[in-house]
């Protein structure tokens, strides 16, 4: 299940998902921040208390805030394309599609009450410690959305969480995969897999789970150690882990969206 973002990025379902990325002010993260869409597990495993939320930075705007305010250079690079149709009724199409290397990516359980992270390092941290060496990921996000005329302005997709998105315009699909390489708090190789699949809009009445049909965040352990991953946490905060998979939007490519202007909110997401 994904949450939300600005040149791409998931959409929320469930009443307990909604709650959950839509909390603003956590702490967990730099102040200013800016939000992107986060990933997370199924509706059903925030009710029973077994969901995991991801973020990765497919926009690449984590990457160069931490880098201005914190000296962090992870190289993340994003390119895509954006190529638009216009329809029999005069509206438009848009896909947008997103690669991204070397994002900045991590996770954490969603259990209610501690939300401990389980892969990789909180912003937070990294603006604490920017020796740290975070888990970069490779990306695919693709978009595509409905705007009322050729030409329209993208809107920025955070709005689907925070009630701001134009009602002129319609979500049709949003699929997200990416993987990255890193550690458990403990050390541990591991790998990060998000798939998501949302159709939103492409049929009469939401299919799967309020419209999408894969909501995957595994996290593979290779029975390998890293000293270095000691130095590394072994949870968050409460509050941190929940804000970090409270929302996320806004993306390398948030021009195409909306102008996107550094988030005046302490950062939250995943």
């Amino acid at each position: 299940m994904p949450q939300h973002d600005a040149a791409h990025h998931g959409l929320p379902h469930g009443p307990g998902y909604d709650q959950h990325v839509s909390q603003r002010d956590q702490p967990g993260g730099p102040t200013g921040l800016p939000d992107e869409t986060g990933w997370s597990t199924s509706t059903a495993t925030f009710e029973s208390g077994t969901a995991r939320f991801a973020r990765v930075d497919y926009t690449g705007q984590d990457a160069a805030f931490l880098n201005l305010h914190f000296g962090l250079h992870l190289s993340t690079t994003t390119s895509g394309t954006i190529s638009e149709r216009t329809l029999a009724d005069g509206t438009a199409e848009d896909t947008v599609n997103l690669i991204t290397h070397n994002a900045f990516a991590w996770a954490n359980n969603f259990d209610g009450d501690t939300n401990p992270v389980v892969f990789g390092y909180l912003p937070s941290q990294l603006a604490a410690d920017p020796t740290l060496s975070p888990p970069l990921a490779d990306s695919k996000l693709q978009v595509v959305i409905r705007v009322p005329y050729a030409g329209a302005p993208l809107p920025d997709l955070v709005g689907l969480n925070l009630g701001t998105f134009p009602p002129d315009d319609t979500l049709v699909s949003i699929s997200f995969h990416a993987t990255a390489t890193g550690t458990t708090p403990s050390g541990q190789q591991a790998t990060l897999v998000v798939s998501q699949t949302g159709v939103l809009g492409r049929t009469p009445n939401p299919i799967g789970d309020f419209g999408f049909t894969v909501e995957v965040v595994d996290i593979h352990t290779h029975g390998k150690t890293s000293p270095a991953a000691t130095a590394q946490p072994a949870a968050a905060s409460s509050a941190a882990a929940l804000s970090s998979s409270a929302h996320t939007s806004h993306s390398a490519v948030d021009a195409a969206f909306a102008t996107f202007p550094d988030d005046p909110l302490a950062w939250d997401i995943g």
